[in-house]
């Protein structure tokens, strides 16, 4: 992991070795100072494959890149003041995408193609299961604002989808149920009420903003705005 700055400056956060550190996220103030991240460092099983969804299709004359994750993935947590790394989850099957709560508290990951979350003071011992679908779940991003939400991408239908899990209600909702393309990797806007998407479309790729959730934080079905178009 690297960390960004002013003028593309960068420095080096973690150094693993041969193992991989993938998919952070930052706490929430006001715990800012710690990033959660996935690696494999403790199982580097090269057998179990992940491939990132999404990526590289379609590109026209040439042969679609591949990028996979090797090995069993766990959720760890990056102290960016003293560099200490601390191992949040033990299991046989791999943690990914984490994503915190509002208020620091939980963390929601992907297992098994299910969404579950977890206390971070004890994220063996109390995991609940969210979403669970004969379907592909994953990419759980939490509202940075109203903690019942939690945005997720799913696969069914030969495309990805991006849907929103109402905690409260316990039930899902799909962002865009007319679209016929992939919809995926969805980021909430800071308050809350909106979701930036990739989406793709004949010419490309491209950035869609779905309008979810008012400013009380109740699911609606709003405008849809586009973003960037890929050339």
């Amino acid at each position: 992991l690297y960390l960004v700055g002013e003028r593309d400056t960068a420095s080096r956060l973690t150094r693993l070795g041969d193992a991989t550190a993938a998919m952070p996220v930052w706490m929430p103030s006001p715990h800012q100072r710690y990033i959660l991240f996935t690696s494999n460092r403790d199982q580097t099983d090269a057998r179990e494959r992940y491939v990132l969804p999404g990526i590289g299709e379609d590109i026209p004359d040439q042969r679609p890149p591949e990028i996979a994750l090797l090995g069993s993935y766990e959720i760890y947590r990056l102290d960016t003041a003293s560099g200490g790394i601390s191992r949040l989850t033990y299991s046989t099957y791999s943690h990914r995408w984490p994503t915190v709560s509002p208020d620091g508290t939980r963390v929601a990951f992907e297992k098994r193609n299910n969404i579950y979350t977890a206390s971070l003071a004890a994220a063996d011992s109390d995991v609940t299961l969210v979403v669970g679908s004969p379907y592909t779940d994953t990419f759980p991003r939490w509202n940075p604002r109203f903690p019942h939400l939690i945005a997720f991408m799913r696969y069914r239908q030969d495309r990805w989808e991006t849907w929103v899990y109402d905690l409260s209600a316990r039930a899902e909702s799909p962002v865009s149920p007319e679209e016929t393309i992939d919809v995926l990797y969805p980021s909430w806007s800071p308050d809350g009420r909106f979701l930036v998407c990739q989406k793709k479309d004949p010419a490309g790729w491209r950035l869609v903003v779905y309008e979810v959730a008012d400013t009380k934080g109740q699911l609606r079905r709003g405008a849809v705005l586009n973003l960037v178009a890929s050339p």
